[in-house]
This record gives C-alpha cells, structure tokens and sequence, in this order.
C-alpha cells in the first residue's frame, strides 16, 4: 500500500546512515551543518567507527539539542499510540526485528491511522511508489519500538527511543553528557 504524506517532506537523509542529524535538521529547521558541529565527540558515520556504527544514540541526540539550546522531552510508546505525538517533531528510535540492537533507525512520527502509526522513514526513495512514509501496524510498531531492549530494560526512564523537539524540559545528566561525547570515538 502506498502511504502519502505531505507534498513536500522534509526529512531526508544526505547518506546511508546519517538519519540522526539529517532528523534534527529537519525537525529543528536548523542547517544540516550546524547539527553536525554541534554533534557530541563530532559525528562518526559507519566508515569511521571500529565497530562499524554511527554514534546516532538517543544521548547523542539530547547532547546535541542541548547544544543547540533545543527544549525536548521524552515520549513514550504510550504517548505515541494515544495521540501525544507531535506531526515532524517526535523523533522515533526504530529496531528491525532480525537484528533490534545493530539494525536501527531514526524516524519522524507523521500520524496515526486506524491500522497503526504513519512514520516519516527520511531514506532517500526508491522510485515513485516510495513515498518516504511507512506505515506500522500497532502490533509491529510496540515490536519495532521495544526492540532494541530487554523486557526488564524497558522503562522509559532508563532509555529513552523516542523524544519530542521544541517542548519539554528534560536534561542530560553529567554520566549521559560523558558517554555521549566518548562513544563516537571508541565504538
């Protein structure tokens, strides 16, 4: 089924695993490249990192709004699936099913729909039929949402997977600022 969204979206990623700040940008309405700058550690794409992987956490996410002087707050699933969501500004952590803690990816809630939650998936399309947009059942959204952690890891206290721009109140702590900034260069 091809999911429409609005005429012009406005997140697209520039390469293959840049979603993170290609997702600030377009939520924040700031220049790519000032999300880059304001990256924790400097931002580390695949080809940089020993193990292969950008340094795109939710921590990283909150440094660099922090940075930015960005106000944020955490959204749970349950804010998400009753309708607290905010259309181009609630970024969401999402887990492929086959591999939650390696395979993930940033995507911008659009909206709800009767069969699940509309997501804006910011990947350059594959042709006319992709729009930019997926839809997730409410069954594989709850999968792809919680897929990355343990089921007594869950809390949304303890790691957050999704995150509202431009509201809220919440503050990195000392230890989260800290990883942020070193896990680009380690990892």
């Amino acid at each position: 089924m091809k999911i429409e969204g609005p005429k012009m979206a406005n997140y697209r990623m520039r390469g293959a695993d840049d979603c993170g700040p290609a997702l600030i940008s377009a939520a924040t309405g700031r220049p790519y490249e000032e999300v880059i700058s304001a990256w924790p550690g400097g931002w580390m794409s695949t080809d940089r990192t020993n193990l292969r992987l950008p340094n795109d956490t939710p921590w990283d996410h909150f440094a660099v709004l922090e940075a930015l002087g960005v106000p944020f707050r955490i959204t749970s699933h349950a804010d998400i699936v009753q309708g607290h969501a905010v259309s181009g500004k609630t970024a969401i952590l999402i887990h492929h099913s086959k591999a939650p803690l390696l395979a993930q990816h940033w995507a911008l809630f659009d909206r709800l729909e009767p069969e699940g939650v509309v997501l804006e998936w910011g990947a350059k399309t594959k042709g006319p039929e992709d729009t930019g947009y997926r839809l997730y059942t409410w069954e594989k959204f709850r999968e792809a949402y919680y897929g990355g952690w343990l089921k007594m890891f869950r809390s949304q206290r303890l790691f957050a997977c999704a995150y509202t721009i431009g509201e809220g109140q919440y503050r990195l702590t000392a230890w989260q600022r800290f990883v942020a900034r070193i896990l680009g260069r380690y990892v």
